[in-house]
């Protein structure tokens, strides 16, 4: 089923997937001095450990990870503020307890949920958004097929996720998901995107975020579109100009109406043939052959030339298809 055919059913939904804070006070005292209580009935999950050998050389002693926490959750952590920012002095034996500690963000992930009548419809959405879909700064990009991993495994395909794709762009500090799943907001079936910011230093110039009442009002719909808008492309093959290279029909402006039948057919059989379902694949697809061709010794044929001549780049499509937000 195609992207522009699967229609989400109600508007989209924001929210924190998972909030990780780190801080100079020890976790026995912020589990003193937080109301527990109401934290563990307004999140998902919660989690308290010590700070890591790396971050406690520079003061830390806690880290406090809270998953999809609502809005009440969040102005009652501004509200115990306070508790993040206790710091111990003293030897372990003879010590007391100051409000000039601190705390810092370790990171952040931003959720946006499309909710769909069903799993199949959210699966379709994820699988065309994701296989267009390049970010400029990632490193490197993976695609996690279900019924593969689980068979070479034989373990859990990943928690959450429900459709077969799972999409990972990694690079650096950040990172951009998509997958299918139930959304922690309603359990609807949704295509699920997310943004993870690793680092405070980051996390403040990508987000603005510094500080707990930074997460109050936090404008999700624009901050969604800014990192689109700076970083996300949708790639998808132009399949006319495709079939036109395929049949040497380059330059020809006045065609017949068999002649775009024909255009059409040889680059959906190419496609199909090959396995190409994106211009990332299409573009990997005449990469590999270049290479096969340039190691090849002997004699090379018309079509070897014609290979290695092509200009892949003009089979990208100049239009933008996006899922309905």
């Amino acid at each position: 089923m195609k992207t522009n055919q699967t229609q989400p059913v109600q508007p989209a939904g924001y929210y924190f997937d998972k909030v990780t804070l780190n801080s100079s006070t020890p976790v026995s005292i912020l589990c003193q001095k937080l109301p527990l209580s109401v934290i563990c009935n307004e999140c998902r999950f919660h989690k308290f450990s010590n700070a890591s050998k790396q971050l406690y050389k520079h003061g830390y002693r806690s880290r406090f990870e809270i998953v999809a926490p609502t809005e009440k959750c969040l102005k009652v952590l501004n509200e115990y503020e306070s508790a993040f920012q206790i710091r111990r002095i003293g030897s372990s034996l003879s010590h007391i307890y100051r409000m000039n500690g601190f705390y810092t963000f370790g990171s952040l992930e931003i959720a946006r949920d499309t909710f769909f009548d069903n799993l199949i419809e959210a699966e379709d959405a994820v699988e065309s958004l994701g296989k267009t879909t390049r970010v400029r700064w990632a490193r490197k990009t993976r695609t996690f097929d279900r019924a593969i991993e689980v068979q070479n495994t034989k373990k859990p395909f990943r928690k959450g996720a429900l459709g077969r794709y799972s999409f990972y762009y990694i690079g650096g500090a950040q990172t951009f998901k998509i997958y299918s799943r139930r959304s922690k907001i309603n359990e609807k079936p949704c295509l699920h995107e997310e943004w993870k910011i690793n680092r405070a230093a980051k996390i403040r110039e990508k987000t603005g975020i510094n500080q707990l009442s930074d997460l109050l009002d936090f404008d999700f719909e624009k901050q969604f579109n800014e990192l689109a808008e700076k970083y996300i492309t949708e790639e998808s093959i132009d399949h006319f100009q495709l079939g036109k290279w395929m049949l040497d029909l380059r330059g020809r402006r006045n065609l017949k109406a068999d002649q775009l039948l024909n255009i059409k057919l040889q680059a959906n059989w190419f496609c199909r043939d090959k396995k190409i379902g994106s211009f990332a694949d299409l573009a990997a697809y005449f990469m590999k052959l270049k290479r096969d061709i340039r190691a090849r010794r002997g004699r090379r044929s018309a079509y070897d030339e014609k290979i290695l001549k092509v200009d892949y780049n003009k089979f990208k499509s100049k239009k933008i298809e996006r899922v309905r937000r």
